[in-house]
């Protein structure tokens, strides 16, 4: 079996947990001050390579990684802020695996970041993506064709960087049944509308060590658990809104049959404030390993067009119990939480449009990482997710979408679903 072969097997197979054992770090390690560098880099500027690592389990549930068909030594860096963290000795010296993500008890979470002082390999599971896109720093690095790992050579040793695996995966016809509209699956079917796929995407930081030595590596783990052990609390938005200050009002379906009308938008561009049409929130809180949640629906205003003027002609607010959430398990460092949102306009007749829809399951890391998977779109309006620790200064975005027409809220519905995934440029 030639070795593309072998790793195609091996990451087809990917499976990772993670083992929590009580340890002290060495006394001969230092914390030192790691700063991030500003890198403004192209997908040209990275070579794309292939890992040669794999990681998974074996059957006492200790985490396991092969170099090739080598097993590699990994001692766990244990604290009580960060018990995520693997010190892996390979043929290169001695590495930094951020491990984070491996607890999650969905093996789609279990993405992974094996860091030295001259590269960083990336590992994700198999989730049968036609595309995968590498973005460091919210720069894209590289586009891949169904590929489960990826080798970052152009970084430097002592920096900070931001890593975002991000993929789409056509759902199957079970999948779709959860949500689709009985018309769009005869679209579906007959070729007038796409199979839906659903976003995948990982995040995960990335410390480097100044050097290959056993000091370096533990120094740097330490810089990542003394950002973590800050950190009481994670939240997580996600927000739908009209840009514009006003949008179209479609005749009969809702507004009266004669006359003029429109509807107030929220006039606004991407932001964690502002008026919404739906809003969805998630608090991990680490301290009392408690989730909590929160959301809203903003209020409907139609205007009518009299003697030329506009003016305000009904409002209404649609209820938030199209908004769920469901704990997926929460711990003292990672918690997983389902949303889906599914709210029609209240001013509207529903025999004749389609709601607001989105849902998504997101799992998050005390230490900065995390996931979102099986994340999906009805495209209209737009739509926008934020995340961010109580000891961070600003909010991360993992994606934002634009509204493609208020078309695709009739019930003759032709708008092709859209998968949610990471973009360093909104669109």
């Amino acid at each position: 079996m030639n070795k593309l072969m072998r790793k195609t097997t091996r990451y087809c197979a990917f499976v990772m947990t993670i083992l929590f054992i009580s340890s002290s770090l060495p006394a001969s390690a230092s914390v030192t001050d790691i700063e991030p560098v500003a890198n403004q880099i192209s997908s040209t500027d990275t070579q794309h390579e292939e890992s040669d690592f794999a990681i998974k389990k074996d059957r006492h549930g200790n985490v396991e990684i092969r170099d090739g068909e080598n097993l590699v030594d990994v001692q766990e860096i244990a604290s009580a802020a960060l018990p995520d963290f693997f010190k892996v000795e390979t043929e290169d010296g001695t590495a930094l695996l951020n491990g984070s993500l491996l607890e999650s008890k969905n093996p789609e979470d279990r993405a992974a970041a094996l860091v030295s002082p001259t590269k960083v390999d990336l590992l994700w599971p198999d989730m049968g993506a036609a595309r995968t896109y590498i973005y460091r720093d919210e720069v894209l690095l590289a586009t891949l064709n169904g590929e489960t790992s990826f080798v970052d050579t152009s970084i430097n040793p002592g920096s900070k960087y931001e890593y975002t695996v991000t993929a789409e995966t056509p759902l199957s016809r079970d999948e779709m049944n959860e949500f689709v509209t009985s018309d769009e699956a005869e679209r579906i079917d007959a070729g007038e509308m796409e199979v839906p796929s659903a976003g995948t995407t990982w995040g995960i930081p990335a410390t480097v060590p100044k050097d290959s030595t056993d000091v370096a590596v533990v120094a740097a783990a330490q810089v990542a658990a003394k950002a973590a052990a800050a950190r009481t609390s994670t939240e997580f938005r996600y927000k739908t809104f009209i840009a514009g200050a006003t949008a179209p009002a479609p005749q009969g379906a809702c507004t009266p049959p004669i006359g003029s009308y429109r509807f107030k938008g929220d006039n606004r561009s991407w932001s964690t404030g502002g008026s919404n049409r739906t809003y969805a929130r998630v608090t991990m809180n680490w301290s009392n390993k408690t989730m909590t949640f929160g959301k809203s629906v903003g209020s409907t205003t139609r205007q009518k067009k009299v003697s030329g003027v506009w003016k305000n002609e009904s409002t209404k607010t649609a209820s938030a119990s199209g908004i769920t959430f469901k704990n997926q398990g929460m711990s003292s460092t990672s918690g997983t939480a389902y949303i889906n949102v599914v709210v029609t306009n209240p001013l509207c007749n529903t025999a004749a449009t389609l709601p607001i829809f989105g849902r998504m399951t997101v799992n998050i890391t005390k230490s900065g990482s995390f996931s979102l998977r099986n994340a999906i779109r009805r495209p209209v309006p737009h739509h926008e997710t934020y995340i961010k620790a109580n000891n961070q200064s600003s909010w991360k975005t993992i994606f934002g979408r634009t509204n493609k027409g208020f078309g695709c809220l009739t019930r003759v519905n032709v708008c092709n679903y859209e998968s949610l995934n990471f973009d360093n440029g909104r669109y």
